[in-house]
């Protein structure tokens, strides 16, 4: 006997009325915490509870650097957890000490939670890390506007990026425009 074939679904009637608006919670955090089961955020709460076990074991610092960045990773989304995700990519680095998306993540959260002198320790590890000279060019920028603008260190910014843009003259350019007022 050959299985019938899958009932259709009935198609939903169309109202006249124009839909009701789409509710947006305030921020990411808010809406990864009205989650169903099964779902990125409770999926990610179990891997957590997992690496988290495996941690308490006290691997091989290898292993161990591995676990808090995914850790960090799974913080960080789907669960944002800034902070969280911060220790644990700070945790990571420690352990590995040349693994750069571990430095980027520290760098990255530290900055989203608005810890920044906390942050410029990572700036240097992924100028020492980065071989392309442009990107450092980059990253010695960025440095520079975390130094300006979050912590109002001006000349420490100008002396943390300066001499090494000599390379790149259009990007110098615009650092100067940015410290001229």
């Amino acid at each position: 006997v050959a299985p019938s074939p899958p009932a259709m679904a009935t198609p939903l009637p169309r109202s006249s009325s124009a839909p009701a608006p789409l509710e947006v919670p305030a921020s990411a955090a808010e809406s990864l915490q009205h989650t169903q089961p099964g779902t990125h955020a409770e999926i990610a709460k179990e891997m957590l509870q997992a690496f988290e076990n495996e941690l308490a074991t006290h691997p091989k610092p290898h292993r161990g650097g591995r676990l808090h960045y995914e850790c960090a990773r799974l913080f960080e989304w789907p669960l944002g957890d800034t902070l969280r995700a911060a220790d644990h990519y700070q945790k990571s680095h420690a352990l590995l000490l040349d693994h750069l998306p571990s430095v980027r993540g520290a760098r990255r959260t530290l900055i989203a939670a608005k810890r920044h002198a906390n942050a410029l320790p990572f700036f240097d590890a992924e100028i020492r890390l980065t071989a392309d000279p442009q990107r450092k060019a980059i990253v010695y920028y960025e440095k520079g506007l975390v130094l300006e603008d979050a912590l109002n260190q001006k000349q420490q910014a100008r002396e943390a990026f300066e001499p090494r843009l000599e390379r790149f003259p259009r990007l110098l350019f615009l650092i100067e425009r940015v410290f001229e007022d």
